[in-house]
Formats: structure tokens, C-alpha cells, sequence
């Protein structure tokens, strides 16, 4: 194997942090396309930020393991090229695509979107002719991005040390994410716990029962919570006028109808 060209762990682990970066820079448009990172606080922008780029870290540096092990196994090192490289355009498109579709929906991308996207013959979801040479301009774009992420990685992977370092840290910054979030909806602290729902995919860890077996938290602290839930912290503001029904005949029938997914 040409040692230059080889994919290692440290080539990954460094890959992993450019595609963590730019999930982020990702993240953070989203939350501020929707209005949402205007209303943050500091503590609040450092959670999200620190909870974005750690968990799609660790996503990217857990898919490049497999690419790495193909590339062992195989001995052959374009296996583990174009296995990272397919790895760095699917997270990436993912994100942008989700992009636009949590602003307009406030929602992440799910299967029944994929569903009537892909399997519902253009009757469901088409795209335009305009918008299909923009979605190409993005795959140019994001196919260059992680082209030069891994190139870039596999010159400064002899930075074993200092990429290693990233790793620990990153690995602990994750996991006290996971604890603060956990320990803040044991509280019913939705300002906080809402923050992680808006991190596509993030399913993060719950403890409630562990938090108050080792007297972290008390079950009257959760009580007293759950009772006295502020709801400043949520992001529903709606109805923004009075619900107003006055039909002709009194019917025991209410139609809602929501203009969205």
C-alpha cells in the first residue's frame, strides 16, 4: 500500500472533524434561518454548537471505521477512498436537504418525505427544471468539499497526537452533552431539551430513574417540575388570534386543518 495515500485511523478521525465542521456551519444556518438562534443565549448557542459537531463527529468517524476495515480487508486503498468520500456526500446532502425542509416545515427529513419523494412518480413531490440545476450545482459542490476534506486529511494524518487529543475530547464533550440533556428533561428544562431536537437524527440518552437512584434528583424535584412547567421555553405560539366558530348549524364536528406535513 502507497503509505501517502493510505487510509488510516488518524485520516479519518482528521476527516471526521472537517465533516463535523461543516455539519455544523449547517446547523447553524437552519437554527437561524428559523428565527431560533436569535433567541438563545450564549450557554444555549455553546450546548448546541458543542452537541452538533460532536455527535455528527462521531457519525462520520463511526461509518469511516467501516470504510477503513474494507480498505484493510481488501488491501487495496481506493476502497477506503471512495467509501469515505461516499460517506462525507451523504451526510453532507443530507444536511442541506434537511435544511430546507425543517425551515419550511419545522421538521427533519423522515422516511414518508423519502417516500413521497422517490416512490411517488413525480405526482406527489417533481421538482422543477430550475431547482434540479440548483440540487446539481449543490452535488458539484458538496462532492469537491469532501474530495478536498479527505486529501487534506491524508496530509496531515501524521498529526497522530494532535488529532487524538480532538478525539478524546470530542468523545467527553458528547457524552456531557448527553448528561446535561438528560438531567434538563428529567426536569422538564424544555429550553434546553428543545435545543437537541432541533440536531437532526439526535436521539440523545435519558436517565431519569438513574439521576434519581444515585440522589442527583429528587422525585419531588420532578414534580414540582412537571407542575410548574414554564411555558416560555417552548417554541408553540400559536393561536397568534382567538379561535373563532360560528356556524350556521350546531354541529358536534370541528375541522382542523394544519398546513403543513
Amino acid at each position: 500500500m502507497n503509505e501517502k495515500k493510505r487510509i488510516t485511523l488518524s485520516c479519518i478521525t482528521w476527516n471526521a472533524l472537517f465533516v463535523g465542521t461543516a455539519s455544523l456551519l449547517i446547523g447553524l444556518r437552519t437554527v437561524s434561518s428559523t428565527g431560533a438562534l436569535q433567541n438563545w443565549n450564549w450557554t444555549e448557542v455553546v450546548f448546541f454548537c458543542s452537541f452538533h459537531f460532536s455527535f455528527y463527529f462521531l457519525i462520520s468517524l463511526l461509518f469511516g471505521l467501516a470504510a477503513l476495515f474494507l480498505s484493510d480487508v481488501t488491501r487495496k486503498n481506493k476502497v477506503g477512498f471512495y467509501g469515505l468520500l461516499s460517506i462525507n456526500v451523504v451526510i453532507l446532502t443530507f444536511l442541506i436537504a434537511n435544511n430546507y425542509v425543517f425551515v419550511l416545515y419545522r421538521t427533519h427529513i423522515n422516511l414518508a418525505m423519502l417516500q413521497m419523494t422517490f416512490l411517488g412518480g413525480g405526482k406527489i413531490v417533481s421538482f422543477s427544471s430550475e431547482m434540479l440545476a440548483q440540487i446539481g450545482g449543490f452535488l458539484i459542490g458538496i462532492l469537491f468539499a469532501s474530495f478536498l476534506f479527505i486529501k487534506i486529511s491524508q496530509k496531515i494524518q501524521n498529526l497522530k497526537k494532535t488529532v487524538y487529543v480532538i478525539l478524546c475530547g470530542t468523545v467527553l464533550v458528547f457524552l456531557i452533552n448527553n448528561f446535561i440533556n438528560a438531567y434538563c428533561r428529567a426536569l422538564y428544562k424544555t429550553n434546553i431539551t428543545s435545543i437537541s431536537e432541533k440536531i437532526p437524527y439526535l436521539k440523545p440518552l435519558t436517565m431519569t430513574r438513574f439521576l434519581e437512584r444515585h440522589g442527583i434528583i429528587s422525585k419531588e424535584d420532578i414534580q414540582k417540575q412537571s407542575v410548574n412547567v414554564s411555558p416560555s421555553g417552548r417554541d408553540l405560539k400559536h393561536p397568534l388570534q382567538p379561535l373563532i366558530c360560528q356556524p350556521k348549524d350546531k354541529k358536534n364536528i370541528v375541522f382542523l386543518f394544519v398546513d403543513t406535513l
